[in-house]
């Protein structure tokens, strides 16, 4: 047979159009929305879709680097030149969408709007296909082309069609030449990962069939993809039916493909596939599950089996289907394996959320001590209620802002008597299953009860402190020393003075380190060391803490000078803060129209002299005589204090906690030897 007469009778059969019918003007808006990647995925899917098992882009770069051309190979079926006019079809109608069904259940049914065969208009000016088909046990080739500004018309009905020898098997390669927008590097680089994260769950579906993508011949490793896989064996015991399962996870989102179950017979063919139990929970946990059995040669995933029994070969054969007890305990084994998958990656990325939102200052600022079992509560809540449904957060889809307003809506609730109106909120903002309701309402009573045992055990550890501090400063057989025992517990616990306070510095830290300390904790950023001119720069503070008001804008600071037990409090140590006091007020750097200073003297006894009780007299009119205040101007005013009005203000902040939880504190009380013993114990966590 002549090439003449193939031309002839190719063209008797088809149904000759030259024009594409694209049902209007805005085809060009349409195929913009593909990005190049998108676009060479589509050609990629054309090829598995016409049977092929090897495809393999190549290109070529001009003497500037450049891409001269791209070409997409494949060993699939050809255009038959009579179907031509069928395979081009009118645009967003081609067959692969008309068969909804199959594309939804089936992999090899992929290309859907008849979309692939334009999509180079993003990346080039011309597309060039040659095609190998087979008829009546022969292979012909021809030719087809489509230029971007003129979509609306191809050829290839009328092209010429050659007869070539039948061992070169059918093929299909595309062309594309005007490149733009597109590089070697973007190919080895953008288009590779998108390949990756498109293909790796299809070729590992069809690995035994040796199904390949290659990059200038090198093979696409779509391993690079895998997180982690699993090789499993179920079996039904009633029916001894053996499934043989692969679970993979995978490192990043796959483009189009959700995490599905595919259901693989004796073969490697693939039967159906469907979403798992855990699609799409906004968790980043992407997998695939792959299936294999013989009790898949003969399954139906319709719902409602119809098939005529008279055309199987064998009467005793029955199609399987979804209603069978194996297969719907294959599944719930699966999906209670995807769960205890699912449970480590959940734990990780909801620390990561908490972390995350630390940094960001999500979380509400921790003021004081008093604060910390509420705020470890919180995000224990929030790693929690992330394990069951992270959806809730809303990561991607929310600012920063609306986080933030959330995560304090939260911890308002949690803080006040209205906690099962989590519950509400949350339902209102994710629709939750039955499972998911139980679990948020068990864990707001679980979080509850961590809450109150953190507490508790916080207001014992603080009595074992106060307990251990009082032996120190008042047991006179201790001879306890400043350094070595007074200052060493309250650098742990500096709480004693207050729940507010951060700690700027503390053991006999110098004025100039101390305000290095002091601006890097206000103003954050890199720390700088600083200089000062005062005469007393090289004096040493015991304890300095600070607080910044968010609420009011304002600085509270706190300086404390401890004295051993022995010292007796007197005009010396008196004129001593006052010197700390004289020091902070010549640098501005220490001051502003914010920021307030008490300076504190701490010891056990004053001396008989006689002055601070006058000193305290003088100043009552200031109201705070029981607090020992002996100076007040301004933002500044100075203390001194008796270790026994410290304890007395520790035991009020904590008796009302204390009646309510019930604390045991008789219990608690330990006989210590000496002061080293007393210190160890009151600074051990």
């Amino acid at each position: 047979m002549t090439n003449s007469t193939v031309l002839k009778d190719s063209l008797a059969e088809a149904i000759v159009s030259d024009e594409i019918q694209l049902g209007g003007d805005g085809v060009k808006s349409i195929l913009s929305a593909y990005s190049p990647q998108e676009s060479i995925a589509e050609y990629i899917w054309n090829g598995f879709d016409a049977g092929a098992t090897s495809i393999d882009i190549s290109y070529e770069e001009n003497e500037l680097g450049s891409l001269r051309s791209i070409t997409i190979a494949d060993n699939g079926s050809g255009i038959p030149q009579g179907l031509l006019s069928v395979k081009f079809k009118p645009f967003h109608e081609s067959e692969k969408a008309l068969n909804k069904t199959d594309s939804r259940h089936h992999s090899l049914v992929h290309g859907k709007n008849g979309v692939g065969r334009l999509t180079f208009f993003t990346f080039a000016n011309i597309a060039r296909w040659t095609t190998v088909y087979e008829k009546n046990s022969k292979l012909y080739k021809y030719d087809i082309e489509i230029k971007s500004d003129d979509l609306h018309s191809y050829t290839g009905a009328h092209s010429p069609v050659s007869e070539i020898p039948y061992e070169h098997g059918t093929s299909t390669k595309v062309t594309f030449e005007g490149i733009r927008e597109l590089s070697s590097g973007n190919i080895e680089t953008t288009v590779k990962q998108y390949l990756l994260q498109e293909f790796c769950w299809f070729l590992e579906l069809f690995k035994d069939k040796m199904f390949s993508i290659s990059i200038n011949g090198s093979p696409l490793d779509y391993r690079e993809m895998i997180a982690g896989e699993r090789d499993e064996k179920i079996i039904h015991d009633a029916t001894s039916t053996r499934f043989d399962v692969k679970y993979i996870q995978w490192k990043k989102k796959l483009n189009k493909e959700f995490s599905r179950y595919y259901l693989i017979d004796s073969t490697g063919k693939e039967n159906y596939k469907s979403t798992t139990l855990l699609n799409n929970k906004g968790d980043k946990f992407y997998h695939s599950v792959y299936i294999r059995s013989d009790y898949f040669d003969m399954f139906s995933y319709e719902d409602k089996i119809d098939y005529d029994q008279s055309t199987l070969q064998n009467k005793e054969q029955k199609f399987n289907s979804k209603r069978d007890e194996e297969f719907k305990y294959v599944i719930s084994e699966i999906n209670d394996y995807l769960r205890r998958m699912r449970s480590p990656h959940l734990q990780k990325m909801a620390d990561d959320l908490v972390e995350k939102y630390e940094k960001e200052n999500i979380i509400p600022e921790v003021n004081n001590s008093w604060e910390i079992p509420r705020n470890n509560e919180l995000k224990t809540l929030i790693k929690d209620i992330y394990k069951i449904q992270p959806k809730i957060f809303g990561e991607g889809n929310s600012s920063i802002e609306q986080r933030k307003t959330f995560i304090h809506l939260l911890n308002a609730l949690l803080d006040s008597n209205q906690r099962d109106q989590i519950y509400t909120i949350i339902d209102a903002v994710v629709r939750l299953d039955d499972q998911e309701q139980k679990q948020l309402a068990d864990l707001l009573k679980v979080n509850k009860l961590n809450s109150i045992i953190q507490t508790i055990k916080m207001i014992q550890n603080r009595y074992t402190t106060i307990d251990a501090l009082k032996e120190i400063v008042f047991n006179d057989s201790f001879n306890s020393r400043e350094v070595d025992h007074v200052q060493k517990v309250l650098d742990h616990n500096f709480w004693v003075f207050g729940e507010e306070y951060n700690l700027v510095s503390s053991t006999e830290a110098k004025f100039e380190k101390a305000l290095s300390e002091y601006l890097y904790i206000l103003r954050g950023g890199k720390k700088q060391d600083v200089n000062m001119e005062s005469p007393d720069k090289n004096k040493e503070m015991d304890l300095f803490l600070c607080r910044k008001s968010i609420e009011n804008d304002r600085i509270n600071n706190l300086v404390i000078e401890l004295k051993r037990p022995a010292v007796l409090l007197g005009e010396k140590e008196v004129s001593q803060i006052k010197r700390y006091q004289r020091t902070i007020f010549s640098d501005s750097r220490f001051n502003g129209d914010n920021t307030y200073w008490d300076f504190v003297l701490v010891g056990n006894k004053f001396n008989e002299s006689g002055y601070i009780e006058g000193e305290i007299d003088t100043n009552k009119g200031h109201g705070e005589k029981e607090k020992g205040l002996i100076f007040s101007k301004d933002n500044c005013k100075i203390y001194v204090r008796k270790w026994s009005d410290i304890f007395a203000d520790v035991e009020c902040r904590h008796k009302f906690i204390e009646n309510e939880l019930k604390t045991e504190r008789d219990r608690l009380a330990i006989d210590y030897t000496n002061a080293d013993e007393a210190t160890e114990r009151a600074i051990k966590k």
